[in-house]
Order: C-alpha cells, then structure tokens, then sequence
C-alpha cells in the first residue's frame, strides 16, 4: 500500500519544502491550537508536492497533529476525574518528542524511517 520511506536524500533530491517542515517543527512547538491548527494546514498543502524525504515528514507531523488533538481532548474531559492531567502531561512530554526527533531528522536532511509510528 505504501513505499518504503527513504532512509535519507544520499540521491542528491533538492528539498523542496525543507523549510516548510521546520516552520510545522516549530508550530507545534508552540503548544497552542491556532499554530499547531496553521501548521497542520501548512502541512497538508506541502505534503503533494514535496520532495519524498520532506514528505515524510509532512505526514508524520499531520499524524503527530491528529493523534495530539484525540489525545488532549480525551485530557481534557477527564480531567474532573484528575487522570486528565496526567494525561496532558504524557501528552506534552510525546509532542516535543516527535517534534524533537523531527527537527533532527530534518536539520540532517534524513526522512523519518516510519512516518506512521505513533511514538517517535
């Protein structure tokens, strides 16, 4: 169903959207919902037309926005039981993971070996 993520640019493919995927890196960094909303767009927009290494790392940041978003809203609504939290903790210590772990990738100019993972 899909191809086996690039392990790197070693072919020389120009990056076309090296910075786009910096700029999400960033965004998502911010802990708010309006720029991690603008990043998530910015992301979807890129991802057709990006050079393979930058898209996977368009598609793990669209993953990493989705999977954030069901993780806080379930944090939120559970916080009158007290888990939530702990659950917002758990989830702000995953976001800077794989937002760390991206930058790095990115700033190597490496693709993210699973894109799909839900941890990093």
């Amino acid at each position: 169903m899909s191809e086996e993520a690039p392990a790197g640019n070693a072919a020389g493919t120009p990056r076309t959207a090296r910075s786009v995927v910096s700029a999400v890196y960033v965004l998502y960094l911010t802990f708010f919902f309006v720029p991690a909303l603008a990043g998530v767009i910015l992301a979807y927009l890129k991802r057709g037309d990006s050079d393979p290494v930058s898209e996977t790392h368009l598609t793990f940041q669209i993953r990493t926005f989705w999977i954030g978003l069901a993780a806080a809203v379930v944090g939120f609504i559970t916080t009158a039981i007290g888990i939530g939290f702990l659950i917002l903790i758990a989830l702000a210590v995953w976001v800077v993971g794989r937002a760390v772990t991206g930058i790095l990738a990115n700033s190597e100019d490496r693709a993210i070996d699973d894109p799909e993972t839900w941890f990093w």
